[in-house]
């Protein structure tokens, strides 16, 4: 019986001229759109940017589709049959399952759009198969599930004239300029800050969608608890204007609120779009030091007066959920200070500080500053627990970016982290920084380095340490990782390779054909690495090159024995090995005009 009032809403969905004629040359408009759009293999995220574009045409026609849907089986049921509200709620889901079987196929379309598309550009590997099926799919089903539930919502209500009003008010709900209007009310105001994503289903541009060329927004499971709150939601009050459906009612609206919950806990990503900042932890290095560094110069000033001292070596525990947990172990050389400065990111907040007896030390916290004091005469090691979500760089389920300048783990000494374009170069009179970028000076002298990283993602990791060892162990990949540095870089994503090039690792994404290293790019890597050994005096042999990702913060570094770059940056890097700074500068002739007071007050 079930199975003949599916077929049944099936025949008569086929039969609707309008509604089939229109979901045919909606698709029949997507494929011409898709196939005949060039596409650069070597920009292999170019069909998920695509598919973006399109993705607020698809949720529009599913929901004017799911409306009238709905909304004429709600009419036949007045007119013609008055049926009970049991049975219009039945055949309203038969009608449901119809509307999900067409997002099926929908969704299918898509996917396998990009499984072609990746094959063509020989990029296609299980590993990203299965993020495609979460990337592309999922992310597209759920989104045409909100579409239809909506819908189905909104065809509850009595007049037609209204029901298509409350359709062009929910697609500008969603639309980037109610999100722009939004976001221009919420400045400074977390709650409304994060509320605005809650909105932000259509990321319309290629800055909007990818984290950088591996990490990219779709795959995120606060997209995922979102879809599923608004379904949820929906379905609560379809449920409560049926009669005898209320407890289902709230079933669904506890599901619903739990979602809602999930999503608005705090992740590592960071949410970057064009003039729509997508949560509260999208606030940009430059916008902070902006509000805060540059009203209260203070924080320069702090940051030149405590210098390093020496560190004997790291012992680190890492957990990398959505959120990035860590405690550190740090053993000075000398442990009769009375005091021990550090540098860590601002968003880290430090939970507990003790010594190796596990006796508690006071600290000071404040900003990117870390003071801890000694009142024991003697230390031997200075235990840091900490924990926040990455702003600028990210460590999330999804994949993982972590270069050695960031100060993700406590460094010695008191160092300005983040320089902006035009700030003047620390130690270089005459000199300003040429673009924004975060400062090589976080870097102490070479220590040993022992690490165990607990990752939540499935994904492979990489770093210029040596993996001593790769396990499983309560649903984490841990990783050992030891060595000797100045610094630690962490990278990982679903598609690393790693190359041995002359006895230089080469670290990179298969996903960044411009720097693979594969085919002609291995004679790139070797004239670069042979320029390098010729016009500095720093060697390529035994060390390590990791290729960086494309993102809005210049995230490149050089240290003592890895360098964090792409085959593009050859002057950069032997301009930084040459005169010690981090991005080249630029004399302070024109553009020093309106920035003289900035740096007499520096100097």
């Amino acid at each position: 019986m079930e199975s003949e009032m599916i077929k049944t809403s099936v025949i008569r969905f086929l039969k609707s001229p309008i509604k089939a004629g229109v979901l045919l040359v909606f698709w029949g408009c997507v494929s011409y759109f898709l196939f005949t759009t060039k596409i650069y293999w070597n920009e292999v995220n170019r069909p998920i940017d695509l598919m973006m574009e399109i993705l607020p045409y698809i949720f529009l026609v599913y929901l004017v589709i799911a409306y009238e849907c709905f909304y004429d089986i709600k009419r036949f049921h007045m007119e013609e049959l008055l049926l009970g509200n049991g049975q219009l709620l039945r055949a309203q889901g038969k009608e449901f399952v119809v509307l999900l079987g067409a997002d099926l196929l929908g969704s299918v379309y898509l996917f396998a759009f990009h499984i072609m598309c990746y094959s063509q550009a020989d990029v296609l590997c299980k590993a990203l198969v299965l993020y495609t099926v979460r990337v592309i799919f999922i992310y597209i089903f759920l989104m045409i599930l909100v579409a239809i539930c909506i819908g189905w919502v909104i065809s509850l209500v009595t007049s037609r004239l209204y029901g298509l009003a409350l359709i062009a008010l929910t697609f500008y709900v969603f639309d980037m300029s109610f999100l722009s209007l939004l976001s221009s009310m919420s400045d400074k105001h977390e709650f409304l800050w994060k509320l605005t994503t809650l909105f932000s289903f259509f990321f319309q541009s290629r800055r909007g969608i990818c984290r950088d060329a591996d990490y990219l927004l779709t795959a995120e499971n606060v997209h995922i608890y979102r879809a599923l709150f608004f379904a949820c939601f929906m379905l609560a009050i379809i449920l409560w204007k049926q009669a005898g459906r209320k407890a289902w009612s709230v079933v669904s609206g506890m599901l619903a609120v739990t979602f809602l919950a999930l999503f608005f806990q705090p992740t590592g990503a960071v949410y970057f779009m064009m003039n729509i900042p997508n949560t509260w932890d999208s606030v940009s290095y430059v916008e902070r030091y902006r509000q805060a560094e540059y009203s209260d110069i203070s924080l320069t000033k702090k940051g030149q007066n405590k210098k390093a001292f020496q560190v004997e070596s790291y012992d680190m525990n890492v957990t990398v959920t959505d959120q990035f947990q860590a405690e550190a172990c740090v053993v000075p050389t000398d442990g009769t200070q009375k005091e021990y400065p550090f540098t860590l990111q601002y968003i880290f907040q430090v939970d507990q500080v003790t010594d190796e007896r596990g006796e508690k030390l006071t600290f000071e916290q404040d900003e990117d500053y870390l003071l801890v004091h000694n009142s024991r005469g003697k230390l031997h090691s200075i235990r840091i627990v900490y924990h926040g979500t990455t702003k600028g760089f990210y460590a999330t389920t999804q994949g993982m970016m972590l270069p050695a300048n960031y100060a993700y783990y406590p460094m010695p000494g008191w160092h300005r982290i983040f320089l902006e374009s035009g700030d003047p170069y620390p130690g270089l009179k005459g000199k300003i920084v040429g673009d924004d970028c975060f400062s090589r000076e976080v870097f102490s002298e070479e220590t040993d380095f022992k690490v165990t990283l607990r990752c939540k993602g499935k994904y492979p990791v990489a770093s210029n340490l040596k993996t001593l060892a790769q396990t499983k162990e309560h649903g984490f990949v841990v990783w050992k990782l030891s060595g000797r540095s100045d610094g630690i870089t962490l990278i990982g994503n679903s598609y690393l390779v790693e190359r041995n090039i002359e006895g230089v690792r080469v670290i990179c994404s298969r996903l960044d054909c411009e720097n693979v290293p594969e085919g002609e790019n291995v004679s790139k890597y070797k004239e670069l690495f042979r320029k390098i050994d010729q016009e500095t005096k720093y060697s390529m042999k035994g060390k390590t090159f990791i290729v960086s990702p494309d993102y809005n913060y210049i995230n490149w570094c050089v240290a003592n024995d890895h360098i964090v770059d792409t085959l593009l940056g050859e002057r950069d890097i032997i301009e930084t090995l040459n005169t010690g700074m981090l991005y080249p500068a630029e004399d302070d002739t024109e553009v020093k005009l309106g920035i003289d007071n900035r740096i007499e007050s520096l100097e």
